[in-house]
């Protein structure tokens, strides 16, 4: 990625219930920051020397999208420049372990995966341009 990411946003099915979008959106932080460690602030300590670990240091809009509209930003993400996205899709909801998932993924065209949920960052124009028309989840 050429610059650092200006921009974060995870978008949610529509459809997910509370606890599955409450899952989705710690997968996606914990990959995101598993990926991209310099994401993550310094570690600091509070005026009483109290010590905080790092958070991810800019914010996260969470959105929320038809299942039609995560299939075509997912696709559309594929030809962006400075932009990446980290997925979740039926097979990764489907399989009990990760070694599972990847084996799954192989045998499954790219064609019929559902996504779940998305995280892209990067260049802020590149996101807004793809999620402009959804709203907050």
């Amino acid at each position: 990625m050429p610059k650092k990411p200006e921009k974060c946003v995870f978008i949610l099915s529509e459809k997910l219930s509370k606890g599955l979008a409450l899952n989705c959106t710690a997968l996606l932080g914990s990959s995101l920051g598993g990926q991209y460690p310099s994401l993550i602030g310094e570690n600091f300590e509070d005026a009483d020397g109290v010590f905080h670990m790092g958070l991810l240091s800019f914010p996260v809009a969470i959105l929320k999208a038809r299942e039609e509209e995560l299939i075509q930003i997912r696709h559309n993400a594929l030809e962006l420049e400075n932009t990446k996205c980290i997925d979740l899709t039926n097979v990764s909801q489907e399989s009990m372990k990760y070694e599972e998932l990847v084996e799954r993924a192989s045998k499954t065209r790219f064609s019929a995966f559902k996504y779940i949920a998305l995280s892209l960052f990067g260049d802020s124009g590149e996101i807004n341009d793809l999620t402009k028309n959804l709203k907050l989840y």
